[in-house]
């Protein structure tokens, strides 16, 4: 394990996210913020469009959602406006996220028995991780859409091809597979992606030595890590699916219930984080004892 000015990797077995709850404070913040930035051009969109409606924005919460969709489909010009905005937010949100990304995995690694590690230091730490990280997520984030594309592509190809001879049941059935097939290899790439950026925080490599490492992390224990990273995704749309329904039966009204909707979705905010936390911890574990073996 490497070690500078008493800045040395924490055992294996202590990279637990649990020890760093200020950490996942800081990524729930991150979210919040970002959230309320995304949130703005939306709001301000419908309170154009709504604004002098007698119930204001209540018809958008209306049983089947009529309303929600003429919005996003059929109002051109403030759907394109949005669209725009949000593309732009988050193509900034992707790459300042690594910040608070950094800090929390430098927390996971490199924190004290109790957990804790300065503010600033956390963040100096992470800003020294910053450019492998950035080069880790444009080349996943590539291969990523290379999938995606290949699986949109091959599968309108193939429904194409085979809704003659086969009929049209098998032939999107087929095309339901291949699109399938695509999404659990943009999944394998997504834990592949983090295990490099473990590997990244761990040994203090390039982002292509860190990618090899996460690569060999992965082939070692594919199933370990398959399993620990889905368990905590599907966890993780409990919280979404609950806050939904409670949302769904409170939308459209204020006070009390405006508060209540926002706290759920908080809620659901934090507990995804820590999900996400657990399983960053999990990876750290997984990449560092490629460090311990012989």
């Amino acid at each position: 394990m490497k070690e500078d000015n008493g800045f040395a990797l924490v055992a294996i077995r202590a990279m637990r996210a649990r020890r760093c709850y200020w950490a996942i404070g800081v990524v729930w913040l991150w979210e919040v913020l970002l959230g309320l930035v995304i949130a703005w051009p939306v709001a301000a969109i419908v309170r154009v469009l709504y604004g002098g409606h007698p119930d204001g924005d209540g018809p958008l919460w209306n049983a089947g959602g009529l309303p929600l969709v003429d919005l996003l489909l059929r109002q051109g010009p403030a759907a394109a406006g949005v669209q725009a905005t949000l593309a732009v937010v988050l193509t900034i949100a992707s790459i300042g996220g690594l910040v608070p990304l950094g800090m929390l995995l430098v927390s996971l690694a490199y924190g004290t028995r109790d957990g804790t590690l300065l503010l600033r230091v956390a963040l100096g730490r992470s800003l020294d991780f910053f450019s492998s990280l950035a080069v880790l997520l444009v080349l996943v984030s590539l291969l990523e859409a290379l999938f995606l594309f290949a699986a949109v592509g091959g599968g309108i190809w193939l429904v194409g091809a085979l809704i003659r001879s086969a009929g049209e049941p098998w032939a999107y059935g087929l095309g339901a597979v291949f699109l399938g097939t695509a999404a659990c290899l943009v999944a394998v790439a997504g834990v592949v992606h983090d295990l490099g950026r473990a590997a990244a925080v761990c040994f203090r490599v390039g982002a292509i030595a860190a990618l090899r490492i996460g690569l060999e992390a992965f082939r070692q224990s594919r199933g370990t890590a398959l399993w620990s990273w889905a368990w905590r995704s599907g966890a993780g749309l409990v919280p979404i699916a609950v806050g939904a329904g409670v949302c769904e039966h409170l939308g459209g009204q204020g006070g009390t219930a405006l508060l209540v909707v926002a706290a759920i979705h908080q809620l659901a905010v934090l507990i995804r984080v820590a999900l996400r936390a657990s399983w960053l911890s999990r990876a750290l574990r997984m990449v560092s004892a490629l460090g311990a073996r012989p």
